[in-house]
């Protein structure tokens, strides 16, 4: 009978939905999209099956990337290097730190060029996007003051 009961309780809670009750709800991806817009910027979604808190950053150099973190992750079983056919991303890594529980999650950008990096996390829908889009520093007004530099 001892162990009959926290079973009884154990469904109960699950079938009314009661909260502290139940399991708490496991934080994986479950998915990933790539596309590239028609204003040319390129967007990764990343898409989880809970809240979660993502720390992102961008590290700078010869190898360029967008670096993002997220804690208390539970498991991926995913691919761990995702090609895409952008002309600003290059690739999709994910690491699944086991002994931790992060997920680290990559995305190469093509070398030599400069990028605006644009994150939106939508809550509701436990989404991170991140649209890149190249940077045209010579953007702007046109003056006689301001011209480009000389083609070599």
């Amino acid at each position: 009978m001892k162990r009959v009961i926290p079973f009884i309780v154990f469904l109960l809670s699950v079938a009314c939905g009661c909260p502290g009750l139940a399991w708490a709800e496991t934080l994986f991806l479950k998915d990933i999209n790539f596309n590239v817009r028609p204003d040319g910027s390129e967007q990764a979604c990343f898409y989880f099956s809970a809240a979660f808190s993502p720390h992102l950053f961008v590290l700078e150099g010869e190898r360029p990337r967008i670096v993002v973190d997220i804690p208390a992750v539970s498991r991926w079983n995913g691919k761990a290097r995702q090609p895409v056919s952008g002309n600003l991303a290059v690739q999709i890594r994910c690491h699944f730190h086991r002994d931790i529980g992060k997920l680290r999650i990559v995305v190469d950008l093509e070398p030599s060029l400069d990028f605006v990096i644009d994150p939106m996390l939508d809550e509701d829908r436990h989404m991170l996007c991140l649209s890149v889009r190249r940077e045209d520093r010579w953007a702007g007004p046109k003056s006689s003051s301001r011209q480009r530099p000389p083609q070599k």
